[in-house]
């Protein structure tokens, strides 16, 4: 039986994809192991948000070397040229997992929801909705490592939180790098999918809705997102990133939005 090692560092989404590869090498026949010597094979799903966390990883992954690390997430395809000066031979960014799976010999689906996963045992389901965003931040290296919307499909996620329910979670955790994008490039919407969420998953839970820039969420409310705030599973919460409360900063740093938008 093959042995596998995995750290994670970064996002939500970060966390999803190593419970999708955590699922795939599992379901092969691969076991997990708490210490790096004792892998055959070791992973490190990194973050590059900022130059202190790629500081950070590249720090980590300079102490992981003698084991030959596999490096995916966002630093392999935000830096690989320092990657590889560094000594690092496997690089697989976020969008690249199948291309992953083909190297370890064990199938990794590259749509991230209602797929197998290897959950902590807690009562909260973190579930992927789409990947990429629309923005193009002049200060951002996201969209270098997860591109354009890639919205997962709509029954694909509500299945997914059914079976979460099912199975015990109490809080369900929608995630992207933008969940306001969500449907743009399917024509569906995120007020689609948590109506329909909403509608067809019976239970006592709760629906955490991750971050969504403002321009997103002025659209959705002109779509009806207040109206699903009367669905007691729904959380009265909000998270908008307002970067700058300054125009000109804002127009800098390649937001679409204003100050008076986000107080909209």
């Amino acid at each position: 039986m093959k042995t596998y090692y995995i750290e994670t560092y970064g996002c939500v989404a970060n966390k999803v994809d190593s419970e999708i590869i955590k699922g795939s090498l599992e379901k092969a026949g691969w076991r997990e192991v708490d210490d790096p010597t004792r892998a055959d094979v070791v992973l490190i799903n990194t973050c590059a948000v900022k130059t202190k966390t790629e500081e950070h990883m590249v720090s980590r992954i300079r102490k992981l070397l003698p084991k030959d690390p596999v490096v995916i997430g966002c630093l392999a395809d935000v830096n690989p040229e320092r990657l590889r000066k560094l000594g690092v031979k496997h690089l697989f960014g976020p969008t690249r997992y199948r291309e992953l799976g083909g190297f370890l010999g064990v199938e990794i689906p590259d749509v991230k929801a209602g797929v197998p996963k290897k959950r902590e045992k807690n009562l909260v389901a973190s579930i992927y909705i789409a990947e990429g965003c629309e923005s193009a931040c002049t200060y951002c290296a996201t969209r270098i490592a997860r591109r354009r919307t890639r919205s997962f499909p709509l029954e694909n996620i509500v299945r997914e939180v059914k079976e979460a329910v099912e199975e015990g979670r109490k809080e369900i955790r929608l995630t992207g790098q933008d969940t306001g994008v969500y449907g743009l490039d399917t024509g569906s919407s995120l007020v689609e999918l948590l109506s329909e969420i909403l509608e067809r998953v019976p239970g006592d839970y709760r629906i955490r809705v991750g971050m969504m820039s403002p321009e997103h969420a002025i659209r959705l409310v002109d779509e009806g997102y207040l109206d699903l705030f009367e669905d007691p599973r729904l959380y009265l919460f909000f998270h908008l990133p307002v970067q700058s409360g300054n125009e000109r900063i804002l127009r800098l740093m390649g937001r679409k939005y204003t100050p008076e938008d986000f107080r909209e």
